[in-house]
């Protein structure tokens, strides 16, 4: 029998660790430093966004590894043990969710009009669709169901709208 060795933890670990750095870096840096104002021009959540699309590219990408459909598993290096999908995933929505809920409150002010652009719409329903995913992902792992299709779509969704919501938000001035 031919069976893979499982990822080293401690790698696991540091990858998610320095991402967290990385991250925590970006938010108390000082051109990163914002009021939540109009004129910010979008203040840590940018770069951390975009560190979210990678990981989520990643993330994506890494789950075709474990598709029970041959021809999609073959389309990915078998080099990459397939609990690489979990870790990516999980430090994938760490930075995507921390970032989000780090930006809504820094940016909701109390005047009740957080999501009142089209961007922070397309970013509200990305995390929604995301954490069907991720409980989708749960349920996978606990037990072999067939909602991969659910959990593919919410999260494949989730990325899109993701993607989608940068490019929106790029057009903000």
């Amino acid at each position: 029998m031919n069976r893979r060795k499982p990822m080293n933890p401690g790698f696991i670990t540091i990858f998610i660790v320095l991402t967290l750095i990385l991250s925590m870096q970006i938010i108390t840096s000082p051109a990163s430093a914002d009021d939540g104002s109009e004129d910010d021009e979008g203040g840590f959540h940018v770069p951390l966004m975009v560190l979210a699309g990678l990981l989520g590219l990643m993330a994506g990408l890494s789950g075709m590894r474990n598709s029970r459909i041959k021809a999609v598993s073959s389309l990915f290096p078998k080099i990459v043990p397939r609990v690489f999908h979990r870790w990516i995933s999980i430090t994938y929505y760490l930075v995507f969710f921390g970032t989000f809920i780090a930006w809504s409150i820094v940016y909701s002010g109390g005047d009740g009009e957080l999501f009142h652009t089209l961007h922070g719409q397309i970013g509200l329903l990305a995390v929604v669709l995301g954490v069907t995913g991720i409980v989708t992902g749960l349920v996978m792992m606990k037990r072999p169901v067939k909602i991969w299709k659910v959990h593919w779509v919410s999260n494949m969704g989730s990325f899109l709208l993701l993607i989608l919501a940068m490019l929106t938000g790029a057009g903000l001035d």
